[in-house]
């Protein structure tokens, strides 16, 4: 208190977190009725105060300490009369009530907006109430994530997941600090990026957008080169291999976010009656619509049929989803002859599938 007295015996506060005091003006004479102070006269400037100079020190600052940083602010920021007013209110605490304002430090990145009410019990002295408007922050140099992330959609996006958001986000916002925010939640579709409890940098929440781009890892994959040669039959030979996805946001999510399957693939298909057919496709994309259901969809489908024989290679796409969120995606290469009648010669057919990438858009 001793402390308070003297800076309150000064005509200037010096400090971070409180401006001059203008003093030495006239009493306001309307404030006045028979030498006693009407505090409802008394028009007090709205006042904003950062305390984040207050928010690590050690000890931890009292209430009695907030509350006099704010009320010497408000005496700092006002005329004489109302600067003796706040000398009553904090020499004679005892006589005041004060109530609508919370003396504590708001969180790091928060501000809170008060209409206090500061009523004397003294009536010899003061009569009505002083009310006063005070915005108590603890911000300092923080910014808000508004300001600094400012490309807030990010565009396409391969194979999202926190780390490669930070990293997209970091090259779309040079100058943000990504050690100071968190990935607070995200879809296929954007993520809510918030300032860490205990940033020295950052408040408040920013929700930016992207496109995803899934990129199957590890979807490369070679079928046995499968042939068939028949005097008879019918027979069949496959080749075939199970690609799984594990959803990350499950199986309806995923159906809302992506359209289709595209997958890069080449083969051969060769059959041989009535003519020797060769088919071949070199790095090709099919894309396929994903499917709600089980779903079969053909890379391709080449027959020949000629006086009973029956030669087949083909290709094909199997998708299916498990309970445990896993899509699967089966590819197949199948081959078939059939040289069983009576008319038939020689049935060959032979095929190969290979697959390169699988994604989803």
């Amino acid at each position: 208190m001793k402390k308070l007295l003297s800076l309150l015996s000064v005509l200037t506060i010096s400090g971070t977190a409180v401006p001059t005091i203008v003093a030495n003006k006239p009493y306001v004479i309307t404030a006045y009725t028979n030498d006693v102070i009407n505090l409802n006269n008394l028009k007090v400037k709205n006042l904003s105060i950062d305390l984040n100079y207050l928010y690590n020190k050690n000890p931890a600052p009292t209430e009695d300490d907030i509350k006099e940083a704010i009320l010497i602010a408000i005496a700092s920021n006002n005329d004489s009369t109302i600067y003796e007013v706040i000398i009553s209110i904090l020499t004679e605490i005892e006589k005041w009530k004060i109530s609508g304002i919370n003396f504590e430090i708001p969180k790091l990145g928060e501000s809170s907006t008060y209409d206090s009410k500061f009523l004397s019990l003294d009536s010899s002295k003061y009569i009505g109430v002083l009310s006063a408007k005070v915005t108590v922050s603890n911000l300092n140099n923080i910014k808000d994530l508004n300001d600094v992330i400012t490309n807030k959609n990010l565009n396409t996006i391969v194979n999202p997941d926190k780390n490669e958001i930070l990293k997209v986000l970091k090259e779309k916002n040079s100058d943000l600090d990504i050690s100071e925010i968190d990935i607070q939640d995200w879809t296929y579709k954007n993520a809510n990026i918030k300032a860490k409890e205990n940033s020295s940098k950052y408040f408040s929440s920013v929700i930016v957008s992207f496109t995803s781009v899934i990129q199957l890892n590890g979807a490369n994959w070679e079928s046995e080169y499968i042939s068939l040669s028949s005097y008879s039959g019918p027979e069949t030979k496959t080749s075939e291999h199970e690609f799984n996805y594990k959803l990350t946001f499950g199986k309806e999510e995923f159906i809302k976010s992506f359209n289709k399957i595209n997958i890069i693939f080449s083969g051969d298909a060769i059959t041989s009656r009535p003519q020797w057919v060769e088919k071949y496709f070199k790095d090709e994309t099919k894309s396929f619509s994903i499917p709600s259901d089980s779903n079969k969809e053909n890379f391709w489908y080449e027959e020949q049929q000629w006086y009973g024989n029956y030669d087949a290679s083909a290709a094909w796409l199997e998708t299916y989803w498990k309970d445990d969120n896993t899509f699967v995606l089966k590819a197949v290469a199948y081959v078939k002859v059939d040289s069983s009648a009576i008319s038939t010669d020689h049935s060959r057919a032979k095929t190969q599938l290979i697959i390169k990438g699988i994604s989803f858009k």
